[in-house]
Parts: C-alpha cells; structure tokens; sequence
C-alpha cells in the first residue's frame, strides 16, 4: 500500500509520541513489518538488513544501503535518505553515542545490542508500544485487509469445489495460492495449510503429501497478500458423509466462535472473548482439547496484537481488526473455523462472509 506523504506523517505523530512517553532520543525500526508501515519501503532481501528507520523529534529518516537507494528515491521521493556504505549499525552509533534509543528487543541480535551499548548508546525496548501503535487501523488499511480477505474467500471456495478423493494435500494447497494470485493477492501471507483425516488434529499441520480420501475431514487455512497486508480464513469440510461426532463438535466450535463474537465491541476486556470460548468448551467437556488461542490482530503481520487470550490485559478499541478462530483437536481430527472482523462502537464487521451452516 503506498503512502502519501501525509499519511506517513500522521504515522510519524504516533511515533513521537512514544519518543516524549519514554523519554527517548531517538527510535530504530529494524523489523521490515514496521519500516512498511512507517515509510511503505517493502525489504528486497529481508534476510540482507538493507534498511532501517530512525526516527527523531525532529525527522524520519530511512538508513539504507546503496545498492539500494536508487529504487527508494524513486519510489519515495518525500522520504529523508542516509546512504550508507558501512554498517548501518556503525552509522546509528556515530550519530547516537551516549544517548537513548528505543528498539524492537526481538529484531536485534545480541551482536547488535553488545556494540551499541559499547557505545554507550542506552537501549530501550518499545516493542510493545509500537505493536500497540499498529493495532488500530485506518480506513484505508481496512480496505485492503477487506479487499485481500475477500480474494482469500472467492479462492476457498473455488477450491472446495475443486478437491475430490485422491488429490494430496499439497495439490489442494498448490491449487488454492494460484487462485489467490489469479484473483489479485500478490502472495500467500503464509504457507497455505491444507490437514486431511487424522492430520486435521494437528493445529498447524505442516501440508503434506497424504492423499485426501472419501469421508475425510479437510482443515484448510490461508490468506492472501495484497499491498503488504494480510489475509486469513479457515474452513473446515467433510469430503462425503460427516460422522455423527463430526457434527456434534463443529456444532460447538461454531457455537463458541458465535459466542465469542457476540462478545466484540469497543471497550471489551481481551481476556474476555477467549474467556467466552473456554466456557463453552468447559461445559461441553471438551476443553482439553483446546490448544490455541481464540485468534490474533491481522494487519502486515500475519499475527499482531492483540492476541485473544485470557492472559493478556487491555481493551479492545475501534477500529481493531482481529481473527476469531477457536478449534477442537482430537486423535481422529479436528475441527477450526476462523473469520475477520473489525472492531466497532458497538460490535463488529466481517470482512469474510462465507455461510458456515452450509458448509457444514
């Protein structure tokens, strides 16, 4: 998604916030999720480390590579550059020696903290606060999560009618990512996971080469990526006749997802939509056989905050998109079914909408 210059910094705003919160001189963005949703500089080789953003009271300003800066000051000319030839990190520590900086703890290798507290650069973690920051989004992030989550759902049900006994897993999941790129997604947001028969009992399945059999349970969950944001969708099918404990079960997931659902609006304690799920599933003897939580936020990430957990304190704000997505998993299967929704003053919208009664 391309960023006007006014919505970088509007994002910028945010930031310095956080800067005048912590006391801090400065903030270094190492994660490619966070340089995107800043500056919309989108990683060539994530794995090089070709870019940072330092952000100061003052400016934004990207840290990068040379060999790759004639792309940036083409594609953003508004962006404040720093070409650097040296480590970025030797860079940082010219500028910033003896003053605070705020990190993301987990993009930092101790090799990176060890040389800049040798230069007496004071490292503070954010990672937190900016993943906070993230959570709300706007009216135009909306769009594309809707847009990207509506291509993953016309692709599911392309291939739901497509699957039939004797085709692989890895087939299905092949099958169901070429669509999604057919019908506008750039990319899967993650490796698409495709759990036949007993393998649906495994919550993230590593898609294999079984071949799908008559009366077999299939699990499918995937997404698309559009303009660096994520889609993600769940479904659970019986390729024939369900079994009669099948019926029962998906019956109480779907009652616990409703349940949770029903629990979503402006101003609700986290805690309390897993917490909604467990009940259901503590009544109905099955929570043993609850491994997960009830879902996660989705933006550029394909999990972000919030995570729908009863450990995890705060409320759920406006504007908030988040997976509701609980399952059961047994030895001889399981079942999940997972949907979009955003966070509004009194409830919430979905951005998938596929009939979950006749799909059962």
């Amino acid at each position: 998604m391309k960023l006007s210059k006014s919505e970088i910094s509007k994002r910028w705003r945010k930031y310095q916030q956080i800067l005048i919160d912590k006391n801090i001189d400065g903030i270094l963005l190492s994660s490619s999720q966070n340089i995107y949703y800043l500056s919309g500089y989108s990683f060539i080789r994530e794995q090089d480390r070709e870019a940072f953003v330092l952000i100061t009271p003052k400016y934004i300003v990207l840290l990068i590579h040379r060999m790759y800066a004639s792309q940036v000051k083409t594609l953003f000319p508004f962006l404040k550059l720093e070409i650097v030839n040296q480590s970025l990190f030797e860079t940082l520590a010219n500028s910033y020696q003896g003053k605070k900086i705020g990190i993301e703890e987990i993009n930092i290798t101790v090799f990176e903290a060890q040389f800049l507290e040798k230069k007496q650069i004071k490292l503070i973690n954010i990672s937190k606060d900016i993943a906070t920051l993230r959570a709300i989004k706007t009216t135009k992030e909306i769009k594309v999560i809707k847009e990207i989550e509506q291509i993953t759902q016309k692709a599911l049900e392309h291939t739901r009618q497509w699957i039939s006994p004797g085709v692989t897993e890895k087939m299905v999941a092949e099958h169901l990512e070429k669509l999604m790129i057919e019908f506008g997604a750039f990319d899967s947001s993650f490796p698409t996971i495709v759990a036949s028969g007993i393998n649906s009992g495994i919550p993230h399945h590593m898609t294999s080469n079984r071949i799908i059999q008559e009366n077999d349970i299939v699990m499918i969950d995937c997404g698309g990526k559009k303009d660096g944001y994520c889609g993600d969708l769940t479904r659970t099918y019986v390729l024939g006749k369900p079994s009669r404990i099948y019926n029962d079960v998906y019956k109480i997931v779907l009652q616990a997802q409703k349940t949770a659902l029903g629990q979503i609006k402006d101003g609700v304690k986290i805690a309390d939509i897993d917490l909604a799920v467990r009940k259901i599933f503590e009544e109905a003897g099955l929570i043993d056989h609850y491994w997960h939580t009830t879902g996660h936020g989705l933006g550029i990430g394909i999990h972000e905050y919030p995570s729908l957990h009863f450990s995890v304190q705060g409320l759920l704000q406006r504007g908030m998109v988040i997976t509701v997505e609980p399952g059961l998993y047994f030895d001889w299967g399981g079942i999940r079914i997972e949907d979009v929704v955003v966070v509004t003053k009194t409830g919430f919208t979905t951005l998938s909408n596929l009939n979950h009664e006749e799909i059962n």
